[in-house]
């Protein structure tokens, strides 16, 4: 299947919105809470899943613009980049930058 790049574009702007009213309801406590993942695998919280989202679509948005991975992601194959972001050699703040990819996402 071939998509355009209204499509995605259309598409990638109605999963931020769907994300921004899903992150609205979140409460403080509910960032820390585990999220079902297979026990061969890492435990992940709230905050780790949603800056694994926020990464990949940042990247998606770096790739359509024709830019360059982040120099500290550079050289980190799949498995290191999603490890929770604390891991990933950020300061396991990266959740919160998700509303500027949204933002930034080209438009057609």
């Amino acid at each position: 299947m071939r998509h355009t790049r209204t499509e995605v574009v259309a598409r990638t702007r109605h999963e931020f919105a769907a994300l921004d009213r899903l992150v609205a309801r979140l409460r403080p406590a509910d960032w820390t809470r585990r999220v079902p993942r297979p026990p061969t695998r890492e435990p992940w919280t709230v905050k780790d899943a949603l800056a694994h989202i926020v990464y990949w679509k940042e990247h998606s948005a770096r790739v359509f613009r024709g830019e360059r991975r982040l120099p500290e992601m550079r050289g980190l194959d799949v498995n290191q980049i999603n490890r929770p972001s604390t891991d990933a050699g950020g300061d396991g703040d990266r959740a919160s930058s998700w509303r500027g990819i949204a933002v930034s996402t080209p438009t057609c």
